[in-house]
This record gives C-alpha cells, sequence and structure tokens, in this order.
C-alpha cells in the first residue's frame, strides 16, 4: 500500500486514477473487484470504469457513509435493507467514503478478498488511511481538470482573438493601401506636416506643384525645404486654430493654389490640400 500511495500522491489524471483503484489494487490485495463512484451534479453517485453502479442521493449507503469517515463494512451493517443486501450478492464487501474539505467526493467499494476471509480489523484501518489517500488524489484530479479547461479555454480564447486581431490588421492594410491609392492619384497636393513643423507625408501631385521630389522633402522642416512663405504661414497660423480649417490663394511659379488646412484628428500635425485654381480665377478676372 505504500507504493499505490506513492502513486497516488503524484496522480493527477482522472483516468489513471481509475486504472490504479480498478485494477492494480484489486490484483495487489487479492480482491475479487473495487469501484470508484463520483458524486455527480444532482448529488448521486456515478461508478467510472467497466463497472456499472448508481446510487441516487437518498441510496442508503450513502446516507451510512455521510454519518462516518470510516470505511464501513456491509456486512456488520444492521437492518441491510433491500439495496445494501443487493451490494452483498454482488459480492461488495467494503465502502470507504472519500471526503474533501467536508464533502463526499465519491465512494470506493471493494470486492470480497480471493481467500474468502472476511477483512480483519487492521486491514480496514489501514484501508481508512487509502481513502483518504485517495481522496486527496480526487480533490488533486479535479483541480488539474480545472486547470487543464481553463488553459484550454485561455488558448481557445488567445486563439480566437489572434485570429480577430489578423483580420482586423488585414483589413486596416487592405484600407490603408486603397488611401495610398487614391492619395497617389488625386489631383490636388497633399501635405501632412507634423506639430513640430517636419514633413510626414507628400503626394505626387505636391512634388509637381513646388518642384521637388519627396525624397528631398520627407522628414525635413517645411520651412527649410519649401520656398513658399503663404504655405508655411498658413500651415503655421493652422497649427495655433485648431478648431478651424484655414483657406487661402497661394501664388507659386505662375499658378494660384488654393490651400486648404486643418489639425490632424489626434493633434499631431497638420493636412493640408493644395488644388490649382489658376483658370477659375482667370475666368473670374
Amino acid at each position: 500500500l505504500r507504493e499505490i500511495g506513492a502513486r497516488l500522491s503524484t496522480t493527477l489524471q482522472r483516468d489513471a486514477l481509475v486504472t490504479i483503484l480498478v485494477d492494480e489494487i484489486p490484483q495487489r490485495l487479492s480482491i475479487a473487484q473495487a469501484a470508484l463512484l463520483l458524486n455527480q451534479d444532482d448529488a448521486s453517485f456515478q461508478s467510472l470504469g467497466e463497472t456499472t453502479l448508481h446510487f441516487p442521493a437518498d441510496h442508503p449507503l450513502v446516507a451510512q457513509l455521510e454519518l462516518s469517515n470510516a470505511p464501513l463494512a456491509l456486512r456488520q451493517v444492521r437492518d441491510l435493507g433491500k439495496p445494501l443486501v443487493d451490494l452483498l450478492q454482488q459480492q461488495w464487501e467494503i465502502a470507504l467514503p472519500l471526503w474533501s474539505r467536508g464533502n463526499l467526493l465519491g465512494i470506493y467499494l471493494l470486492g470480497a478478498r480471493l481467500s474468502g476471509d472476511l477483512y480483519g480489523e487492521d486491514e480496514v484501518e489501514t484501508l481508512m488511511l487509502l481513502g483518504q489517500q485517495i481522496a486527496i488524489t480526487l480533490e488533486n484530479t479535479r483541480l488539474y481538470h480545472q486547470i487543464e479547461m481553463h488553459s484550454h479555454n485561455l488558448e481557445a480564447l488567445v486563439s480566437e482573438r489572434t485570429f480577430e486581431l489578423e483580420m482586423t490588421n488585414r483589413m486596416l492594410s487592405q484600407e490603408r493601401d486603397r488611401l495610398n491609392v487614391i492619395i497617389e492619384n488625386m489631383a490636388d497636393g497633399l501635405l501632412v506636416v507634423s506639430r513640430e513643423g517636419m514633413i510626414v507625408l507628400v503626394n505626387p501631385a505636391f512634388e509637381e506643384m513646388v518642384a521637388c521630389s519627396r525624397a528631398h522633402l520627407i522628414s525635413r522642416p517645411l520651412y527649410e525645404v519649401v520656398d513658399f512663405d503663404q504655405l508655411v504661414d498658413l500651415v503655421g497660423r493652422s497649427q495655433l486654430e485648431p478648431d478651424h480649417i484655414l483657406s487661402a490663394n497661394c501664388e507659386l511659379n505662375g499658378r494660384v493654389l488654393r490651400a486648404s488646412s486643418a489639425v490632424l484628428v489626434d493633434g499631431s500635425g497638420t493636412i493640408t490640400v493644395l488644388r490649382d485654381v489658376t483658370h477659375e480665377v482667370a475666368v473670374d478676372r
């Protein structure tokens, strides 16, 4: 039993526990049979493994075991009643209550000894210790199962969230690609300047208007690389009036550009759109 106790103390899987209790212990102790019944949600007890036993909550054996932590020798019970007589006729001799923290977790049934002898007092006391060890192992397997379920649920949740994040990133990437296509092909010039005055983004139309490539513009101060005082002034005033869209006609290289500037939603800088209105202005004149 010491070896069995040592194995029980390291057992975390319920199936492995059932194998030890139902198969190995009867062989080692020369017992005809053994069965493990666990407390169910409806307070009844159902056996695990090949043996089919079911005790309702009002079964006399359950009532007897709920009164004591000690093993119950069925032959010593007075007024057995039919349910207990049936168990004796099925060669069940000893019932061990498996208690943990005031809860009857299960019942461990042991059959008759193959020698035909009855269980002695010393053997019953040893079985009582075994029952305590089984109860501890049952509680450990229950907690381990909860941890496994929590881990599985957590993995499923992480997988679900990862998939959602991948889908969101994919949609954002597609939206960004569409936006880039629009920016790169729009007829109006587009200029984004950071709060510190550094050029963050321009499009081909803006490059053509100021006659300067983006390689020369990006990450450089607007006032240094663009000889366009009216535009620099408009962007500067826009940063001082974040609640308004400022517009002005600016002349550059013989063209009249209608510039509209506003602060970005997140306040990180300004966005300015320049439209060539040279023809419209000439018509008005």
